[in-house]
């Protein structure tokens, strides 16, 4: 008979139905951080370890130091010269990658395609597909607390933390300075401004010289810059003409569309100020921090 085994320990089981009972004791000690492979558990159950306590894999060849050993393999690749790095060549067309993953996720490329739309990542493909449905027949997320709705259940995550208490949000810190950030991308950024230029992996637009500290900063510059308007996959409103290139600017748009009582209002813990969008609230809190009398 062949077994179901636990990815968390060695239980295995004849039936998929005692498998999933057994998984509750996981849930339980884990809450609602489950991976379903090992090594992802394992790396991330680093968040939860004091700096001091963690073993670091460091580079022979930089100051570059890593909680994970894959992470550092990857790394190392940067120190290498292209023709000692064995490539991994796509057959259909001139791509190359250093790591196979990489490869794995462009092979895609050439066999999901729907239209003229494309992704690297199945995943990827299914949130776009989103753009072009009718709000009427798509599945919302909606907020309990307010009127917001999503299409993405961790946008929805993301968005309840406005209606949390600052003492009843687990924080993430910063371990060189006071910084605090909600979202673990914010953080990311954040410690940027602790390394020097020579520290920063940065990642270079083959097109012209910019260079960018972040990924998304050099896909975003990409795709405002040298894309045609005919590649841009354009983030359109259903209720105008309008439509933009960033979903963040369709986002503050679809607001004019919005009865006040509808909208989410973020609002200041120092004075009745309230805002539409968190930049504004962010430069309306600059006043409460001047010095009075000045």
């Amino acid at each position: 008979m062949e077994y179901i085994k636990c990815d968390f320990c060695d239980y295995k089981a004849k039936r998929k139905g005692h498998l999933k009972g057994h998984m509750l004791i996981h849930k339980k000690t884990l809450g609602s951080s489950m991976t379903k492979r090992k090594v992802h558990l394992k790396t991330h159950t680093l968040i939860h370890k004091n700096p001091s306590e963690i073993e670091w894999f460091k580079c022979n060849l930089c100051d570059f130091k890593t909680k994970a050993k894959e992470v550092l393999k990857t790394h190392t690749l940067i120190h290498k010269d292209p023709s000692e790095i064995e490539w991994f060549k796509c057959r259909l067309c001139d791509f190359k990658a250093k790591q196979k993953g990489n490869w794995k996720r462009h092979m895609l490329i050439h066999k999901k395609t729907l239209g003229s739309c494309m992704a690297k990542q199945k995943s990827i493909l299914k949130r776009h597909m989103l753009i072009h449905e009718n709000p009427l027949e798509i599945e919302w997320f909606k907020c309990y607390l307010c009127h917001y709705k999503t299409k993405r259940k961790e946008h929805l995550k993301t968005h309840t933390l406005i209606h949390k208490g600052l003492s009843e949000i687990e924080w993430l810190k910063c371990n060189l300075c006071d910084y605090k950030a909600k979202r673990r991308g914010h953080l990311k950024r954040h410690i940027l401004i602790h390394k020097s230029p020579s520290e920063i992996e940065w990642f270079k637009c083959q097109l012209c010289d910019y260079k960018a500290k972040l990924k998304a900063d050099l896909k975003r510059h990409n795709m405002l810059i040298h894309k045609k308007p005919s590649e841009v996959a354009w983030f359109e409103c259903h209720l105008c003409d309008y439509k933009a290139k960033q979903k963040i600017h369709l986002k503050k748009h679809t607001l004019i569309h919005k009865n006040p009582s509808e909208i989410t209002w973020l609002k200041c813990d120092l004075c009745d100020y309230k805002a539409k969008h968190k930049s504004s609230l962010n430069k309306h809190t600059v006043i409460h921090k001047k010095p009075i009398g000045n």
